[in-house]
């Protein structure tokens, strides 16, 4: 059965790309991929900020101090390239995290490893959160707004697709459509609660690595969970 995940796959969990963020948004000179850079951050602020369908390209691109009105849709055609090209500059250090921890991994995978497969899954966000950029944010919104990825090929996605197929071995008896329902559901919940955490007031926290370790216990629950 078709998961539903983004286009396309992978070349196998061990093959990690060398391509970095910034190479992600495109060839040309060093100027036009500085724009695009701008583009992609400052999208990527507004959408996690308001949402991916409250903003306009125009805005995007008077944020980020472009003074011709159509570059946004110059440099990314539309909202869905836009959308797709802040997933490819993230894409490269969230596949290079997770692929490290599926190597390591001896297949096939057992119901033991599922909560090692969540910890990969919400490592690279947390990463995210501790920089201080705003993909969490972004990721939340897409998901609540979109419900599923949509183009783009495996690559695209940050090991996401692999780390599904490695965690798809440690649950074979969970019937195919529960566990990518399952799956969708888990991952939106982490954006979600990692999104709220990171504009949480500091007075109301709890120690982020408390809050992290408690987040991976409930979604590796709500993975291993009978079927109702």
């Amino acid at each position: 059965m078709q998961r539903e995940v983004p286009v396309g796959r992978e070349d196998g969990y061990v093959s990690a790309s060398t391509t970095s963020g910034v190479d992600a948004i495109g060839g040309g000179n060093a100027s036009g991929r500085a724009t695009r850079e701008r583009l992609v951050l400052t999208a990527e602020r507004l959408f996690a900020e308001r949402g991916i369908a409250a903003v306009s390209l125009r805005e995007v691109g008077q944020a980020a101090g472009q003074r011709n009105n159509g570059a946004t849709q110059y440099h990314f055609g539309d909202r869905e390239g836009l959308v797709l090209a802040i997933f490819r500059y993230r894409a490269s250090e969230h596949r290079a995290r997770r692929l490290e921890v599926l190597q390591k991994i001896k297949r096939p995978a057992t119901r033991d490893d599922t909560r090692t497969l969540i910890e990969a899954l919400v490592e690279p966000m947390l990463a995210d959160m501790r920089a201080g950029n705003h993909y969490v944010g972004f990721l939340a919104h897409a998901y609540a707004e979109r419900g599923a990825f949509l183009g783009g090929t495996g690559d695209d996605y940050g090991g996401y697709i692999a780390l599904g197929d490695v965690l798809r071995e440690c649950l074979p008896d969970l019937p195919e459509e529960l566990f990518v329902s399952r799956l969708a559901s888990v991952t939106a919940w982490m954006a979600q609660a990692l999104a709220s955490r990171q504009h949480d007031t500091p007075s109301a926290r709890m120690p982020i690595d408390v809050f992290v370790a408690d987040l991976v216990s409930m979604l590796t629950q709500a993975m291993l969970a009978p079927p109702a």
